[in-house]
């Protein structure tokens, strides 16, 4: 499978930007206009998918949301060309990212301790396994 120009766009960011990586969420605006992301919600910025709100009002963080859900929502995994709202692995396989092993999303291998590069090079190695076609 091909990586198509909004996936190499994707995994360009994750490549140069790891010092936005967080976890357990798509994304947080920061108080000085920065922003960290799971690799996922780094996936719905770059291509222009969700909005950012105040998902939870009583923090000091802007959230990015897409709907009411912390993962992607249908239309925006598809617009990405990913199999799963979580990033899902073919056939729910069992795979190594990085450090995390016996993954089956990339939510689940950036919430695992893999960093962006490490996701990024997974990706680039299994794109098939990632995504079910070209973007």
């Amino acid at each position: 499978m091909k990586i198509g120009p909004l996936q190499e766009r994707w995994l360009q960011s994750l490549e140069q930007n790891a010092e936005r990586q967080c976890i357990r969420q798509l994304a947080k605006k920061n108080g000085d206009g920065s922003y960290q992301a799971c690799c996922l919600g780094e996936a719905a910025i770059i291509a222009g998918i969700g909005q950012w709100g105040n998902e939870q009002p009583k923090h000091a963080h802007t959230y990015l949301v897409n709907g009411d859900r912390s993962e992607l929502a249908d239309d925006a995994f598809e617009a990405l060309g990913l199999r799963g709202p979580l990033g899902n692995f073919q056939d729910d396989k069992e795979l190594k990212v990085g450090p995390a092993k016996g993954v089956q999303t990339l939510s689940d291998a950036n919430d695992g301790g893999a960093t962006w590069p490490e996701i990024a090079a997974f990706i680039r190695a299994n794109p098939g396994v990632v995504f079910e076609e070209s973007k």
